[in-house]
């Protein structure tokens, strides 16, 4: 098993993100300190201890593996989840799949096999890397998902136990006990801001940094808020989600009184709120470090104008990555208004209607549905009807899988094969797959090269730019260039109309790229 790292091996801007409590680095690394057996982030408003009694670590699975306990001012349960650059990127892979419990339902053996490696093989490469094992990474999860529930929620002592992933209520008071030296009771007396009941309706707070653009990501949502299927204002967003084959309305507002946004569920089972939760902080990228990001992309001199430091940017996911390629399709060469109606339009005649909250509801249509519907006369040119059924049946017959969220391949192996097989359809566009991975996959370092409206962002400071100059500024935005990309089109909106917001659609810039679109997401992809 691995020991502290060593001085060597430690970045040398560790400690002094330690002494300055730079939030850049939140999530980044750790704090455990020796003489109290507590672990910090590095924003912890406690008294910094001294170097010589502090430990810097990567995670909080590592930290415990260390016998550290978490911080009660800081609570590291509430960082932002940071990517790694691990040595293996399968490490990510396994990640992702137990931060959406899927250790609570599969064992170790499976989830191996996964990432075509043997359960041996697997430990040891997370205690290679992580200096810890996959196992103890999972029961992390648990228990500090336990404690954001204990503290967060409404649901009840069992209703935690089961949601958090525990399969008894005796192991779950046993193992927080022994973690949190509280028990789950003493935990929850502690906290008074815990939201109550409503109906039967699960609440919970996902706390936020201060530094999360949530103004952007609401605005977002609100421009593009289809009816039936979802509602946004500038701090409320609720839409319908599918999970686990059961409708669930899902209603996220954020909390005037403090940096939270505050979660509503209704049809939800009990046992899938982590991966709910999980979702929704993909959905509404709560996992970065929006900061760290501004700050990376203000070094940038070609777009320095454009991305200061304090210009926090998000970038907004997609709550179903068929639902937003469909999307995708049905904005093709039209306005926002236009797809919104499209989409719509989409719903009426192929959707389930729902009733939840008293509010009736579409779900969007299934792969299998789409595939064999009628849309003659639907408003839309044939070929692109074409494209749509096309998707719709690769998807149905395991062509593609949009979903991805388990395989055998390494995660960059099975981004390549997907992205080839949307390529190989007609109507589908180099353009269309980058903006769909960027957004459905939360691919952060995709850069849309052939986008117009790219461009006229970088030429409003510079007008002589040209390939060689564009791809500087590329080079200089990675490993966060999907949010420059997002910055550069909001240069280009702000103070503008919703009708002429970039990206036009939720997944085109064709209306600065029609020159383009005639070889790419409308001829022969």
């Amino acid at each position: 098993m691995r020991r502290f790292l060593s001085d060597t091996e430690l970045p040398v801007e560790w400690q002094q993100a330690r002494l300055s409590r730079d939030a850049r680095f939140d999530g980044v690394f750790y704090i455990g300190v020796l003489t109290t057996g507590i672990f910090c982030r590095p924003v912890c408003p406690a008294r910094l201890p001294r170097e010589d009694n502090v430990r810097y670590l990567r995670t909080p699975a590592e930290a415990i593996e260390k016998g550290f306990r978490p911080c009660r001012r800081c609570r590291p349960e509430y960082s932002p989840r940071v990517r790694h650059c691990w040595s293996d990127e399968r490490i990510d892979s396994v990640l992702n799949a137990i931060d959406n419990g899927y250790l609570d339902r599969h064992d170790l053996p499976e989830l191996a096999r996964t990432v075509a490696l043997s359960d041996r093989q697997l430990r040891r490469l997370f205690l290679d890397n992580l200096g810890t094992t996959p196992s103890r990474v999972a029961e992390t999860r648990r228990l500090m998902l336990a404690k954001q529930l204990l503290c967060e929620s409404n649901l009840s002592m069992t209703q935690v136990a089961e949601a958090s992933g525990f399969n008894s209520i005796r192991r779950f008071n046993s193992k927080v006990k022994s973690f949190y030296q509280q028990t789950p009771s003493e935990i929850r007396q502690a906290q008074l801001r815990r939201p109550t009941r409503q109906q039967d309706d699960w609440v919970i707070d996902i706390p936020h940094s201060d530094h999360y653009p949530w103004q952007q990501v609401f605005h977002f949502y609100q421009q593009r808020a289809v009816e039936g299927l979802e509602h946004a204002s500038e701090n409320c967003l609720q839409r319908i989600v599918h999970i686990n084959h059961q409708p669930v309305l899902l209603r996220c507002e954020k909390l005037a009184h403090r940096p939270a946004l505050r979660l509503t569920l209704t049809g939800a089972d009990c046992s899938c709120l982590s991966q709910i939760i999980a979702l929704t902080r993909k959905a509404l990228d709560l996992n970065s470090n929006h900061l760290a990001i501004a700050e990376h992309l203000a070094r940038s001199k070609q777009l320095a104008p454009l991305t200061r430091s304090q210009n926090l940017i998000a970038l907004p996911g997609a709550w179903d990555p068929f639902e937003y390629l469909i999307r995708a399709i049905l904005g093709q060469q039209v306005s926002v208004k236009a797809a919104r109606t499209l989409t719509a339009r989409l719903l009426e005649r192929c959707g389930e209607k729902v009733t939840l909250a008293g509010q009736t509801w579409y779900l969007f249509p299934t792969a299998e549905t789409l595939a064999t519907a009628d849309l003659r006369n639907f408003g839309m040119p044939q070929r692109r009807i074409d494209t749509l059924q096309q998707v719709a049946r690769a998807q149905a017959n395991g062509d593609i899988d949009l979903a991805m969220t388990h395989n055998a391949l390494h995660p960059t192996d099975a981004i390549a094969s997907l992205r080839q097989s949307l390529l190989n359809i007609k109507g589908i566009g180099i353009w269309t797959v980058d903006y769909l991975l960027m957004r459905a996959f939360y691919q952060p370092d995709i850069w849309l090269d052939t986008d117009l409206g790219i461009i006229n962002a970088v030429k409003k400071i510079h007008s002589d730019l040209d390939k060689k100059s564009l791809k500087t500024i590329a080079d200089d935005c990675s490993p966060w260039r999907s949010y420059a990309v997002m910055a550069l089109w909001h240069s280009l909106s702000a103070g503008t109309s919703n009708e002429t917001d970039y990206p036009p659609t939720d997944a085109h810039g064709v209306r600065y790229l029609q020159h383009a679109r005639r070889h790419d997401d409308c001829g022969a992809g």
